[in-house]
């Protein structure tokens, strides 16, 4: 599983570049460790991908056009494939991945 600390954007678009394992079964996993990013917080974009995701420890806001949830460790979500969303760090005394 590779470690992310940083996002890539399509050139002039909020589209997040995923770098994809294999073209036959396109998924990426990957462990965010957002205290490692630039900012505390994930700027608006989308993607084709379904985003599933796990909190390990921290607290993390994310935010779609129409909803606003905190999620904290133990607690899992999922982002359907194309939804602009934009997350946040809640927490920061404790690691948040």
């Amino acid at each position: 599983m590779r470690i992310t600390r940083n996002l890539e954007f399509q050139t002039g678009s909020k589209e997040e570049k995923l770098p994809y394992e294999t073209t036959d079964f396109p998924y990426v996993a990957s462990q965010a460790e957002l205290d490692d990013y630039r900012e505390p917080f994930v700027p608006w974009h989308w993607h084709n991908a379904i985003e599933l995701f796990y909190m390990e420890s921290g607290q993390l806001k994310y935010h779609t056009p129409n909803e606003t949830m905190v999620f904290s460790a133990g607690w899992a979500g999922m982002v359907n494939s194309n939804v602009l969303h934009m997350t946040e760090i809640q927490t920061h005394m404790e690691k948040n991945i």
